[in-house]
C-alpha cells in the first residue's frame, strides 16, 4: 500500500468517526484549519481558498516532527475525500455550537 492510499484510509476513518461525533475537532488560529489530537499525534486539515482551491492534510508527532503532509487540489481524485472530511468537521462544529447554545439558554432560564 502506498503512502497516498494509507493517508486516504486515515481520512475515511476520520470522516466516519467525525460523522458519528467521536472526534472532537477544534479550530486553530490559522484561517480555515482544524486540529485534532489522536493518541500521540496531531492531525491538521486546512482548506486553502487561494487561487487554486485545495485541502492540506498534515500529521505531526508530539515532538513536532511531520509524519506526513499532503495537498489535494480539485483535479486530484483524492480531493473529494478530504473535502468530505472538511465538511464533516464543519458539521461537527455546528452541532457542538448548537449544543453549547442550548446549554447556555437553559442556564439563563434558571436566572
Amino acid at each position: 500500500m502506498n503512502k497516498n492510499q494509507e493517508t486516504l484510509q486515515v481520512i475515511q476513518k476520520l470522516t466516519k468517526l467525525t460523522d458519528d461525533g467521536k472526534c472532537d475537532w477544534e479550530e486553530t488560529s490559522q484561517n480555515n484549519q482544524y486540529r485534532i489530537q489522536v493518541g500521540l499525534t496531531e492531525i491538521y486539515v486546512t482548506h486553502n481558498k487561494s487561487l487554486i482551491r485545495s485541502y492540506s492534510f498534515e500529521i505531526y508527532d508530539l515532538n513536532g516532527a511531520r509524519v506526513t503532509s499532503e495537498n489535494f487540489v480539485e483535479a486530484d481524485d483524492s480531493y473529494q475525500e478530504l473535502e468530505r472530511l472538511y465538511k464533516s468537521i464543519q458539521d461537527f462544529q455546528t452541532r457542538k455550537y448548537k449544543k453549547k447554545m442550548r446549554e447556555i439558554d437553559e442556564q439563563l432560564d434558571y436566572l
